[in-house]
């Protein structure tokens, strides 16, 4: 949280849970290594990934800046810390993303601003002047983008080649173009309640996988007995037993 915000403002919180995401995604990573070396050795491991070591995993450059200066880097707000610009700037009804950090783009930039001038001043002239001068061009920036709206900013920037996107709330995100193309909403029949609802998609793709129709979630104690039964050999006795104590959901009573 010390990261995230805005320069001089309180810490803020990361808008999803990142930590729980990623450090399921480490998880499979590990299983997959210890299921290869097992086939190889024969032997067996246990694995563990802590929210915490995964979080301390993710400061990536920040942590090496840190361990290498020993400086404490504070929040950028939507910039980078070392390239500029490569923010989000301020249009007349919003604000879009640009990416003109590269030589080539930020000359393509203050051509499209029709601000020729800037490429050459002192100030903007490389990445470093930029980057010392972070908050003064930045104000320049917001006050030449305030001029036109967020799409009338975004064609120009496209004719001109000079990488930029909206801001998508969640609503245009999930509607995206880009989202259907890639299958990334999809629906997904409920065999418990006779519905279909709506969810996110697989990143993943294979030509398998892509037509492929999502299965209905498990219903509670659906596949208890399946399990019980196949992966851990427990008899038809020790189930009933342990259905009498009242250990297990019963599937058939739902």
């Amino acid at each position: 949280m010390s990261l995230t915000g805005e320069p001089g403002g309180p810490p803020l919180r990361m808008g999803v849970s990142v930590s729980d995401h990623v450090a399921g995604i480490y998880a499979v990573v590990g299983i997959l290594a210890a299921l290869h070396a097992r086939e190889k050795t024969g032997k067996g491991q246990k694995l563990e990934v802590p929210l915490f070591s995964t979080m301390i995993s993710l400061l990536s450059y920040e942590a090496a800046f840190h361990l290498y200066s020993g400086e404490v880097p504070g929040p950028v707000g939507s910039g980078h810390r070392s390239l500029m610009p490569y923010n989000a700037v301020e249009t007349k009804d919003g604000h879009i993303v640009i990416d003109a950090h590269l030589p080539k783009f930020w000359s393509s930039l203050c051509t499209a601003l029709n601000v020729r001038d800037l490429e050459h001043d002192p100030r903007f002239n490389n990445l470093e002047a930029r980057n010392n001068h972070r908050q003064e061009l930045l104000n320049l920036l917001n006050k030449l983008f305030s001029s036109k709206t967020s799409r009338e900013w975004l064609e120009i920037l496209e004719a001109n080649g000079i990488p930029c996107a909206p801001i998508n709330d969640l609503q245009a995100a999930l509607s995206d173009p880009a989202t259907v193309a890639l299958n990334m909403v999809v629906g997904i029949e409920h065999q418990g309640i006779g519905l279909t609802f709506k969810a996110a998609g697989n990143p993943i793709r294979t030509p398998e996988n892509e037509e492929q129709p999502y299965s209905s979630p498990p219903l509670l104690g659906e596949h208890t007995e399946a399990i019980l039964k196949e992966l851990l050999s427990y008899s038809d006795g020790k189930i009933k037993n342990l259905l009498q104590q009242k250990a297990l959901y019963q599937a058939s009573s739902r």
